[in-house]
């Protein structure tokens, strides 16, 4: 099994819900992944630039008191890069199938 057919079993296990369009600099919506483990993560980001599309991991915001700016700590991260990457693939091949399943409800 190829790495391709392995994201695409998997993704086709991971379920998209809940997608709120939100456009700003490279953020496109927020959505909620149901994972084949059963746990819903909610608040996950689409994100796109160019041809590049990457999904963030829910964060919490924080204000730095000394100079005011405000930063993301992630709720939830991964073991290491080629997990974090397998999920990424994952989700976003999920993303494209409940797209692809939206829009052909709407040519009915």
């Amino acid at each position: 099994m190829t790495a391709n057919q392995s994201n695409s079993t998997r993704a086709s296990r991971i379920e998209i819900s809940e997608w709120i369009t939100h456009q700003k600099h490279t953020l496109r919506g927020f959505f909620t992944a149901t994972l084949p483990s059963g746990m819903i993560v909610r608040d996950l980001s689409l994100h796109t630039k160019d041809e590049d599309r990457w999904v963030n991991m829910p964060s919490r915001a924080w204000v730095d008191e000394k100079t005011g700016t405000t930063h993301h700590t992630a709720i939830i991260q991964f073991i290491d890069a080629e997990t974090r990457d397998n999920f990424r693939d994952a989700v976003l091949a999920a993303l494209d199938r409940y797209f692809e399943q939206i829009s052909s409800r709407g040519k009915e």
